[in-house]
């Protein structure tokens, strides 16, 4: 059986990185073996972000599997000023980001990074009868995308993603993710002029929540 525990993402550091460690201990109490934490970088209601740095090395000192869902916010990493958010990834296992959230595509496609290509490959892609292989698959010199799906019948997202940055190159990307940041600030310069509105949360990009 799979059990799931879910955390309170209005927490502060300290409580979140509290709950972590009693979810860790109750789990092995029970004689069950912990083995994945998912992490948001950028929620889907508010856009808030986890503290990924601490709540991961907590994950690594106990052996846990990483994963951070930066589905929406993770794009924005392409600019500068949102560069500081990769030092949070040292003890990520794997990170993926949406590409048709907010890079221009309008069809899906998914970035994903893994930290360790060979364990992914081994774990979930073992089987790799001759014919498939490449020549230097034992020594991992060639990447062959074909043991990064679960099928090989799936739509080729890659050419999708592939082609918008051909299209936009990494100014345009840059241009259009400033572009709504800019906007979303000017909503929330409006929201707050008027006594009416409140804001809820901190504006980090094109997401505004208020009431």
């Amino acid at each position: 059986s799979v059990y799931f525990f879910f955390f309170n993402d209005t927490a502060t550091t300290e409580i979140y990185t509290e709950q972590i460690v009693g979810s860790v201990r109750c789990v092995q109490e029970t004689g069950l073996i912990p083995f994945w934490v998912g992490i948001n970088m950028g929620t889907t209601s508010t856009c808030q972000v986890d503290p990924i740095a601490e709540i991961s090395a907590i994950c690594k000192a106990n052996g846990l599997f990483v994963c951070v869902d930066a589905a929406y916010l993770g794009a924005a990493q392409v600019c500068e000023e949102y560069e500081y958010l990769w030092k949070q990834l040292d003890n990520v296992d794997y990170y993926i980001v949406n590409f048709a959230k907010w890079m221009l595509s309008g069809l899906n496609g998914t970035m994903f990074w893994v930290k360790n290509r060979h364990e992914y490959i081994s774990t979930f892609m073992a089987e790799d009868p001759e014919y498939l292989r490449s020549l230097n698959v034992d020594g991992y010199e060639i990447v062959n995308y074909k043991d990064w799906q679960s099928g090989q019948g799936h739509r080729f997202a890659a050419l999708r993603v592939w082609y918008v940055i051909r299209k936009f190159g990494v100014e345009g990307l840059q241009e259009n993710i400033r572009n709504v940041v800019s906007l979303s600030k000017y909503f929330e310069s409006l929201l707050r002029s008027d006594k009416r509105f409140q804001i809820i949360g901190t504006v980090k990009s094109g997401l505004v929540c208020y009431r």
